[in-house]
This record gives structure tokens, sequence and C-alpha cells, in this order.
């Protein structure tokens, strides 16, 4: 099984605000009617989705995810929820690709290619 994170950010690497709102994100979150940044072909990919950032912490630190596409939102929000928080070792990725929007969100594509000790 492969397990991969499709998630936004902001630049300063926050995927929610510390209240769980996304108003920041390009339509308040929602992607209908507009650009869906891979979002369509990625779900036609997957079998399940797992919920939120912790649950992405979890699975990192026991090395159970293969791959990360982030989306920056050319944004800075200051505080909030990071998408990575402390991690009992070092975590190697290699850079596979990254796409620029016309609305300015960089979408960066990444391998995990294991954990350091």
């Amino acid at each position: 099984m492969k397990a991969t994170v499709y998630i936004a950010t902001s630049v300063d690497g926050f995927i929610a605000r510390q209240n769980g709102s996304v108003d920041w994100l390009p339509n308040g979150g929602d992607a209908q009617g507009g650009e869906d940044y891979g979002y369509r072909e990625f779900i036609d990919s997957v079998d399940a989705i797992v919920n939120g950032g912790k649950t992405i912490q979890r699975f990192l630190s026991e090395g159970l995810i293969q791959q990360f596409i982030i989306t920056k939102i050319p944004i800075l929000i200051g505080t909030g929820i990071p998408l990575f928080g402390p991690l009992p070792r070092d975590v190697r990725l290699r850079h596979l690709e990254t796409r620029q929007f016309r609305n300015g969100l960089v979408q960066s594509k990444y391998e995990v290619l294991g954990n350091l000790a």
C-alpha cells in the first residue's frame, strides 16, 4: 500500500489557523468552480482518505508515508497548526516535480526516501 499526503500549506508552513479554520485557502478551502490543482486526478488514484495534521505526523514518524504533494499558498498567516511537528529523526526527501499555477500557488511532489537514525 502506498500512502501519499496531498495537502496545502501557507508559505510559513501552516495547514490551518489555531482554531482549525482554513479561510485563507483560495475559495475558503472550496475548490468548486476553479482550478482543482490536480486534486481530482489524485483522488481518483486513491483507495482511502485518512484525516488531518496529527495523523500525518504520526504516520511520518512511523515511516508509513511514501510521498508528499504539498501546495504552498502565497500567504503568511503567522501562527496556526503546522504540517510538520517534532520528529524522532530526520526524514530524507527527493524532489520529483514542482508546478506553478497562474494564481501564484506552487505545488511540489516529494518521494520519502527514509528515516535517518
